[in-house]
């Protein structure tokens, strides 16, 4: 068995760093020094899609940790609630997990189906923006019902207000900043496949783009939309601060209190067996 007694209240400090960080660095390698340049403009240059790639599938990583052990975290908290309140919030607790897994999905999707340059495909394109969609989406879900969780636990005591004003707040940001952001993506995206040319990036040729302020206002959204998700996930950092992990392998039908008290008898004949030998001497 595996115990983490401390540390976790890292993790989502850990994952909104690294969001703030992809963006940054999404910015520096992409040469761009305009606010309105794409979060994911850096995988259109072929020698920085693979940094990119990298963040985003740590960022996934870490946020998949993040998301299981706030799942874990909620079953420990309402074990002793009442069967039908405890029912009821483990309903939303296993949606919440799964649009936060489908979040970190859209994450991959969007490191792993790069953003074509002048030379790309509009397959890989359409993937590219889809994935854009579904961190959308999946993300904003995610949010607000975290923060009705939050509601319902600070009604029974386990939880504070304070933390459901501040969840709640982000979640109705982000269903105004966020889904126009995805509005515009599925906008987009729908217009790629019409084109019969390959895909030009807006910010190559602005001067001959003529949804040139559709596309920034979209990027604009995503970067905010980005920045609420940071700062969603750092107010997770008291309660995941006195949590404990522990984690055991065990194979089916094996009894790991017998294996115990074999291995407590295991010691205790080899002390006796030191005592006797003592006394002998």
């Amino acid at each position: 068995m595996v115990t983490i007694s401390s540390g976790l209240c890292f993790l989502p400090i850990l994952w909104s760093f690294l969001l703030v960080v992809t963006v940054i660095v999404s910015r520096l390698m992409a040469n761009n020094t305009e606010f309105d340049d794409s979060v994911h403009s850096a995988s259109a240059f072929q020698w920085s899609h693979s940094i990119f790639s990298q963040l985003l599938d740590l960022l996934a990583l870490v946020g998949l940790l993040s998301i299981f052990i706030r799942y874990l975290h909620l079953e420990v908290v309402t074990r002793g609630l009442p069967q039908e309140t405890n029912a009821s919030i483990g309903r939303i607790r296993l949606a919440s997990l799964i649009f936060g897994m489908g979040t970190m999905t859209g994450i991959t999707v969007i490191s792993n189906f790069r953003q074509p340059g002048e030379k790309g495909s509009k397959g890989l394109d359409t993937f590219h923006h889809t994935g854009r969609i579904v961190i959308g989406l999946c993300g904003i879900t995610y949010c607000s019902l975290q923060a009705f969780i939050t509601f319902q636990l600070a009604k029974l005591g386990l939880s504070t207000f304070k933390l459901f004003i501040f969840r709640i707040v982000i979640s109705i940001l982000l269903c105004v900043i966020g889904l126009v952001h995805v509005t515009m993506e599925v906008w987009l995206t729908v217009r790629f496949l019409k084109e019969r040319e390959p895909y030009r990036p807006w910010y190559s040729h602005r001067g001959e783009n003529e949804d040139y302020f559709l596309d920034a206002f979209s990027d604009i959204s995503e970067w905010l939309t980005f920045l609420l998700f940071a700062a969603f996930s750092l107010s997770y950092f008291m309660e995941f601060y006195d949590l404990g992990l522990e984690m055991t392998c065990f194979l089916p039908g094996y009894k790991t209190q017998g294996a115990r008290i074999t291995e407590k008898a295991k010691y205790t004949m080899l002390n006796r067996q030191e005592i006797e030998s003592s006394n002998d001497d």
